[in-house]
């Protein structure tokens, strides 16, 4: 019972820092798609 409920919050930690870390990268790309942008114009 303890460990499905380990393994659980491991899979969840993990999930959670996976989404924050490709939102981070998410936010990186578009910044940089942006000065790009700009120095285009």
């Amino acid at each position: 019972m303890l460990n499905s409920k380990w393994r659980l919050s491991i899979f969840s930690l993990k999930t959670e820092l996976k989404t924050n870390f490709e939102f981070q990268i998410d936010r990186l790309l578009d910044g940089t798609l942006l000065e790009i942008e700009n120095l285009k114009l």
